[in-house]
């Protein structure tokens, strides 16, 4: 038997890095586990672009945010077991992971014994962002997953992970630098193996009508988390857009559930599914020439994937930059006052 690397993702992010990942083979498993039940589309999406393709739902049960989230019943871990015994462990090479706080990740590395490696999850490598975690739940998690559950203050320093993978090697945290880490190489055909992912995801049709002549992606942050101060301000962007002769694509962030569905499309804006990865969107939708964004992951790797796109962060007016904005300078990213964005100057 061959010697496989096994991919475990989590959500339509780590979905699509895996597919454009240069060094993955033909055979290569890859594992989807769906916590809030959101993803079960890309069962079949992933069966027919994988070779060997497994969806795992570890929603049920619970309405609780632990249990939806981390929890891993004996139920689920059942399901993790049987793919573990298709693969012995010594015909497993790579362990890719795209979150390393997760149990079930946890679990299905220390049970298959492979080599773990990190690949970067959205801006954790670039913020200063540190998990904390209080004395009860250190012994919920006890409780739950036992004495062997590591807990990661920051993503991708497990002491299961023996090397990382980052889209920006030279910006990441100090923190992510103590195992070997090296570039994450894109496949040079990533917009043939996009337009693919599309196809699957009947996502290829474009909603705006053909008069609209160019195109903004706007990159909604969670709107239960957004300050009604800055709600205004973004509508305000995109209504300017839209007299401007600019046809608006919003895409709400994944946590959102179905928010924006009372917003009804129009020739000129219309809101995307909040199950496909952003960084699609450039390739299926070419008429963007702007992506506005504030602090979403999806703005890094986008800039990485499509240089030569505008990609725009909406700052405070007078804030201090954050270890996050000055990354995302550092890799290109344009850094505007969400007050004084002026639409003749995108």
């Amino acid at each position: 038997m061959t010697v496989k690397n096994i991919y475990l993702v989590f959500t339509p992010y780590h979905f699509l890095m895996t597919l454009v990942h240069s060094e993955r083979a033909a055979n290569d498993v890859v594992i989807m586990i769906d916590f809030n039940g959101r993803l079960q589309n890309y069962q079949t999406v992933g069966q027919n672009l994988f070779s060997s393709f497994h969806y795992i739902n570890m929603s049920a049960g619970s309405n609780k945010i632990i249990a939806r989230q981390l929890r891993l019943p004996t139920t689920n871990k059942r399901k993790l077991d049987a793919i573990i015994s298709q693969t012995p462990s010594g015909l497993i090479s790579n362990i890719y992971v795209f979150n390393d706080a997760i149990p079930a990740g946890q679990y299905f590395i220390r049970k298959t014994k492979g080599k773990a490696v990190y690949v970067e999850d959205g801006s954790a490598p670039y913020n200063d962002h540190f998990f904390t975690w209080s004395r009860a739940n250190r012994f919920k998690y006890w409780v739950a997953y036992g004495s062997k559950y590591h807990f990661v203050n920051v993503l991708g320093t497990s002491p299961l992970i023996s090397e990382s993978l980052f889209l920006n090697p030279t910006l990441v945290r100090k923190e992510n630098t103590k195992n070997p880490f090296r570039e994450f190489l894109v496949n040079p055909n990533f917009t043939s193996i996009i337009r693919d992912l599309a196809h699957e995801l009947s996502s290829i049709n474009d909603p705006l009508t053909k008069d609209v002549k160019r195109a903004a992606l706007i990159l909604l942050p969670s709107l239960m988390a957004m300050p009604p101060a800055y709600t205004k301000k973004i509508w305000f962007i995109i209504e300017n857009l839209i007299e401007n002769g600019w046809g608006i694509y919003l895409k709400q962030h994944p946590l959102d559930g179905t928010i924006l569905e009372d917003i009804k499309p129009n020739m000129s804006c219309t809101v995307l599914s909040n199950t496909m990865p952003a960084e699609m969107l450039p390739v299926v939708f070419q008429r963007i020439e702007v992506v506005i964004g504030r602090e979403t992951t999806s703005l890094l790797s986008i800039k990485h994937l499509f240089p030569n796109l505008q990609v725009i962060n909406l700052i405070d007016d007078n804030a201090e930059p954050s270890q996050y904005q000055i990354a995302m300078t550092r890799a290109g990213v344009t850094m505007k006052n969400i007050g004084d964005l002026q639409i003749t100057s995108i």
